[in-house]
């Protein structure tokens, strides 16, 4: 019994030793539109010695005062995080995504990955793009601030209008993307979904470009609450933000929600 006990306690401690947890979070929730708590988050990564990788897709080129990302929105150093990803569709307007990190990371990873591989260079056309359009955030920060004024707008408009009696909103306030979910929840997934269906008809027929949050599934261990998802840009006007909580009021209307 004392043999077998002690084989059990050394099988334990290695499998100690060789633990591999990561802590793999994104730096705006594309499913929530919420701004990750990354300070708090950090320090869980130091608490429970695991590694913390940040998928920026949505945040880098939007948050911080030169579009750095959730890092350099909370002034946090580069080098407490061991890994960034992202992609160059959205802020930068072109394809493909980018890996950064510690040299013994993203060495690790290239040489390990099946994109090494299997992967193609993105083409010169589409990385000449995606540099012009880090250029243009580099050298007018101001787009930044004018985003984050224009996201705040909109966020305190829909929240004191009276769509507030019809849905919930969803998101940091200086997040550009937003989700309105029905206020009711006593109705099933599939009639929330129908209801929304209809009101984001309804606005498109109207020239308002809305769109339903959509998901896998039959893929998703939890499926998301359906929602509507909005997304602002320093375009947007104060009379355009009128117009669609117009417009989303007329579309409640004729849904009976």
């Amino acid at each position: 019994m004392a043999f077998n006990q002690m084989i059990c306690t050394g099988s334990w401690k290695k499998r100690r030793r060789n633990r591999r947890a990561f802590l793999i979070v994104e730096g705006i929730y594309m499913n929530t539109g919420n701004i990750c708590n990354l300070p708090k988050l950090i320090d869980i990564r130091i608490k429970h010695k695991i590694r913390i990788f940040i998928d920026e897709t949505i945040s880098f080129g939007i948050l911080g005062e030169k579009g750095r990302g959730i890092t350099e929105h909370f002034n946090i150093p580069k080098d407490e995080v061991d890994l960034i990803i992202g992609s160059l569709e959205t802020a930068l307007s072109s394809v493909g995504g980018f890996c950064v990190g510690s040299t013994f990371i993203v060495e690790h990873q290239r040489l390990s990955g099946l994109g090494y591989c299997f992967s193609a260079s993105l083409p010169p056309l589409l990385s000449a793009a995606a540099i012009k359009a880090l250029d243009q955030i580099e050298k007018h920060p101001e787009m930044l601030a004018k985003l984050r004024e224009r996201s705040t707008s909109l966020h305190k408009s829909l929240r004191n209008s009276q769509l507030i009696k019809h849905f919930t909103l969803g998101s940091d306030e200086s997040s550009p993307l937003k989700h309105l979910y029905l206020i009711d929840h006593s109705l099933l997934h599939s009639e929330q979904q129908q209801i929304l269906k209809k009101i984001v008809n309804y606005c498109i027929s109207k020239g308002v470009a809305i769109t339903m949050a959509a998901y896998l599934s039959d893929r998703e261990y939890k499926i998301p609450t359906p929602s509507i998802r909005l997304l602002t840009s320093i375009k947007v006007t104060d009379e355009e933000i009128n117009s669609l909580i117009d417009t989303l009021l007329q579309a409640v209307t004729i849904s009976n929600i």
